[in-house]
């Protein structure tokens, strides 16, 4: 179909992003967003301040643009596609260095995330297979698992006519080309870096600003401070995933009154809030995924390796390719694990909690913003980052978050025949700039009320009366009914 029709209003997106943020703060006291704004003052100007490259404003409309991805993941392949519906002539291509996508977990993908792209042109196969990608998700109350996603959008991606490269890893790029090993290279006009939080772009785009080509094994392994505005908060959590044979299929934490019978006082002894998500099975059994939160020293010590080093990022003993197993954990944090897992199995009637299914890894909720998002280089082309690679946000935020920057991205990219570069690549940073404000605040005002109610957990764990607290005797029936006793283990 020959005319889109664009759903959010592009056009008018600083203004739009301007009064989210304003409703958002409405939403809380206006002592508290003046100290928030006080304490980000440098930040905030920043944000509006325009980029300061000196490349002369070129149209576009007469020249030859090649857009390019590094990273083929949920967020790249969304980036890439709504490029191409936004502009059916687009040459757009991607590489990967996976051959398959290797994260199973599952995302929660807000509603309002598919509707901030092209989603109503009747008749566009495309756009329907959007829609029922949307609806699907809907269906199960916005949950979906990474791999499942980023399959079925490879797979729209590759209807389009998109090239999608699995397996060909850039090794350098350039400030026009990319390069994939030794012998071979591909040119760009745009390349955008949607290669995660651990971005070989991002690495590279310093150097790129003095022509260099940048070899990425000549780069930091670890990710450094200086290349985010604040650096990198980190929240640190554990994700537990393990299979049963039987199981209602319902979570903890499924009305008021199961919250209150269950889940409160199965948190006291975790001293920690626990997210929940049970995916049933063709056999009849359930997968389990459990995430909670840990402040423990000696249980970060136990992920993530001891060795010194001057970098912001401490190598992972394990992780979701590796994760360690159940027996493998210090007590204190098995002991944990089989509380939630007990009180599954006397209350929700989970039987017979398989040991080799469980896999425990840890991650850290990564709250930053990219020094550098975009840039201009000498061949006058562009550098991007989106998604990870761009903007970190804690509580599942991020993939959300990478959307919009994608929607927003395919459409200013489509805009090239219309402006100038200089002003596509403004546009795109200013955008990206208004998301992580009000991303940031609401995110700095979910982690302040977590820590506020961690703290009332701790302080109603040391107090002499107990009301609703499982006593020791039931958490000890509760964890020998899972049949994962000391023994066993």
């Amino acid at each position: 179909m020959d005319t889109m029709i664009q759903n959010d209003g592009h056009h008018c997106h600083s203004v739009n992003a301007a009064q989210s943020v304003k409703n958002t703060n409405e939403k809380y006291s206006f002592f508290s967003f003046i100290v928030w704004v006080l304490k980000n003052v440098k930040s905030i100007v920043g944000f509006f301040s325009s980029r300061k490259t000196k490349m002369p404003d070129i149209k576009m409309n007469n020249r030859y643009i090649k857009v390019v991805f590094v990273g083929a993941g949920p967020v790249g392949l969304w980036t890439a596609i709504q490029t191409k519906l936004n502009n059916s002539k687009a040459n757009v291509t991607m590489y990967d260095k996976r051959n398959a996508y290797d994260r199973n977990h599952t995302v929660r993908i807000d509603k309002h995330c598919f509707s901030s792209g092209i989603m109503k042109a009747e008749g566009n196969d495309t756009v329907e297979a959007l829609k029922k990608l949307q609806d699907d998700i809907n269906e199960t109350k916005g949950y979906i698992r990474c791999d499942e996603l980023e399959k079925r959008l490879k797979t729209i991606a590759l209807n389009m006519r998109i090239s999608v490269n699995s397996g060909e890893e850039v090794t350098a790029i350039s400030s026009n080309k990319v390069f994939l090993g030794d012998d071979k290279e591909d040119s760009y006009g745009i390349l955008v870096g949607a290669d995660g939080a651990h971005s070989k772009i991002r690495k590279a785009m310093p150097k790129l600003e003095s022509d260099e080509k940048v070899y990425f094994n000549a780069l930091s392994p670890s990710d450094e401070n200086d290349e985010f505005t604040n650096g990198m908060k980190r929240i640190y959590r554990v994700r537990v995933k393990y299979k049963v044979d039987e199981s209602l299929c319902k979570k903890m934490n499924s009305d008021t009154r199961s919250w209150l019978k269950l889940v409160y006082p199965a948190i006291k002894p975790i001293n920690s809030f626990v997210a929940e998500h049970v995916q049933r099975c063709p056999d009849g059994g359930a997968y389990i995924n459990i995430d909670f939160f840990i402040s423990d020293k000696k249980e970060i010590d136990f992920f993530y390796d001891k060795t010194e080093t001057n970098s912001m990022e401490q190598p992972r003993r394990y992780n979701f390719k590796t994760p360690a197993t159940l027996n493998e954990l210090p007590q204190t944090l098995k002991e944990k694990i089989l509380t939630w897992v007990g009180v599954r199995c006397q209350y929700l009637q989970d039987k017979t909690p398989q040991l080799d299914s469980f896999s425990i890894a840890p991650y850290y909720l990564g709250h930053y913003r990219a020094k550098e998002m975009s840039l201009i280089t000498s061949e006058n082309t562009a550098v991007l980052l989106t998604g990870d690679a761009a903007i970190g946000l804690p509580f599942m935020r991020s993939l959300n978050n990478g959307l919009h920057l994608g929607s927003n991205m395919g459409y200013q990219l489509a805009n090239l025949e219309n402006t100038t570069l200089q002003n596509v690549v403004s546009s795109i940073d200013i955008y990206q700039k208004i998301r992580y404000v009000k991303e940031s605040f609401v995110s700095s005002l979910k982690r302040r009320v977590v820590s506020a109610a961690l703290a009332l957990i701790n302080v109603s764990n040391r107090v002499p009366w107990q009301v609703n607290k499982f006593s020791n005797t039931q958490l000890a029936n509760m964890r020998a009914a899972t049949g994962l006793t000391t023994d066993t283990l």
